[in-house]
């Protein structure tokens, strides 16, 4: 008798101590159209840091258009968005 796993993507990653879930693709600014619907994010005050997993080197950049201010850590591509101010910046973990 054979079985079939399949294998699913994470939908929670926990970086740095914050809890990354699935974003639901709810756009609270203009540049959150340029995010990926299967982001995972976490939400602050008035921001909202995204992280896409990706394989450096062969996969394509999962945020071309805010590539700038993103960072490759822990096996994926982050970068925040200040939906308050429409701006994106580099998140930084020490």
């Amino acid at each position: 008798m054979s079985e079939q796993f399949k294998i699913c993507k994470s939908e929670q990653i926990v970086i740095s101590g914050l809890r990354f879930d699935s974003w639901n693709g709810e756009i609270k600014c203009g540049l959150e159209k340029f995010i990926p619907k299967d982001a995972l994010f976490c939400e602050t005050d008035g921001a909202h840091i995204f992280f896409k997993e990706s394989c450096i080197g062969s996969d394509p950049h999962p945020f071309p258009y805010l590539c700038e201010a993103a960072r490759y850590l822990e096996g994926g591509w982050i970068v925040g968005i200040d939906y308050v101010k429409n701006q994106y910046f580099t998140p930084l973990f020490t």
